[in-house]
């Protein structure tokens, strides 16, 4: 019988001490690294589900491998802080999926989940199993994301993000690479998540990114997110003003279902850097404002699907059309 662990390295530590480093420079000269390779109690001795542990001060590692029919197994994995969050020698994770796929050859599906550590550093290369890996980190005030070297073409790349933030001192931002694949990322949490601040890149592929985080405090300074190259989705809930969100190169915008409409405002800047002439952004289940010296905003019935419209908003120097369910009936022509 074998333990199935999806990391090769994993260390804690706290080096962020004045405001300054991070989880990203973790090293095991300044941290602890957490040695994967003994220490494991059998919870379940099942010979087809495996669940197991693997205690190292704070650290608890669970994992649970089921089988999922076929020859093939599914792995879920837990990093959990079991001290109390923000607590000295355990603020940081940094975890690197480096030569996994020795360890989830034959794996059905994967999961990782992170949870209660402040500052996380996850770097995720390819991994071997059948249908991708899912990422979790739930309760970071920030971390720096890395799946620049996932060049898995089969499989998409996804990560969810439960921030949860103390305040706007010290750094709220967690940076996000995404890869040339298909990469599907959230971001959420509770209020706090006022301060949460991110700068994502998602690099090529058909991705999408989806943000349900409180309105943006006013010491929130950055929320970008460049949709790269590939057919984008930016999926929002609430007003994207008040959330603060910049967007760049992506190709539609989706208002997620809440307790009231999405709203999404548009500008010649944005207009610009999203969509194209030869494939207009598209906004849909969200009402659309526009802002700036607007001359004059038409709508006709859209090709693109029932209840669609093309919005043509002309302003003094540059016409732009948009793809959208819902409009201002004045603007009917």
């Amino acid at each position: 019988m074998s333990i199935e662990i999806i990391t090769t390295s994993l260390i804690t530590g706290s080096s962020n001490t004045d405001g300054t480093g991070g989880a990203e420079n973790l090293t095991v000269e300044n941290g602890h690294e957490i040695d994967l390779e003994q220490g494991w109690v059998i919870d379940d001795p099942n010979p087809y589900d495996t669940d197991a542990h693997l205690t190292d001060g704070d650290t608890t590692i669970t994992t649970s491998e089921d089988e999922a029919g076929n020859g093939l197994h599914d792995i879920d994995i837990t990093i959990e802080n079991t001290g109390e969050w923000n607590d000295d020698g355990q603020k940081e994770l940094s975890v690197d999926t480096d030569d996994a796929a020795h360890y989830l050859n034959g794996a059905g599906s994967a999961s990782i989940t992170i949870e209660n550590f402040v500052d996380v550093n996850l770097h995720a290369t390819d991994t071997g199993s059948w249908t991708g890996v899912t990422y979790v980190i739930e309760g970071a005030k920030r971390g720096t994301i890395d799946f620049s070297d996932s060049t898995d073409k089969t499989n998409s790349n996804d990560l969810d993000i439960i921030a949860h933030s103390n305040g706007d001192h010290w750094d709220n931002t967690f940076e996000i690479t995404g890869s040339e694949n298909s990469d599907h990322f959230s971001i959420s949490g509770d209020s706090s998540t006022q301060y949460t601040e991110f700068s994502v890149d998602l690099g090529a592929g058909r991705d999408t990114f989806s943000v349900d985080v409180a309105a943006a405090n006013s010491s929130v300074t950055t929320r970008f997110v460049d949709g790269g190259e590939g057919f984008d989705t930016l999926t929002i809930t609430g007003d994207i003003e008040e959330l603060g969100i910049e967007f760049v190169n992506f190709e539609r915008i989706h208002g997620s279902s809440g307790d009231s409409l999405a709203t999404v405002t548009l500008n010649e800047n944005v207009l610009t850097h999203n969509g194209s002439e030869d494939a207009p952004l598209i906004v849909e289940n969200a009402a659309v404002e526009f802002t700036g010296d607007i001359e004059s905003i038409s709508a006709t019935e859209s090709d693109y699907g029932n209840n669609y419209y093309d919005v043509t908003v002309n302003y003094d120097d540059a016409s732009y059309t948009v793809i959208t369910d819902h409009i201002d009936q004045d603007w009917l022509v």
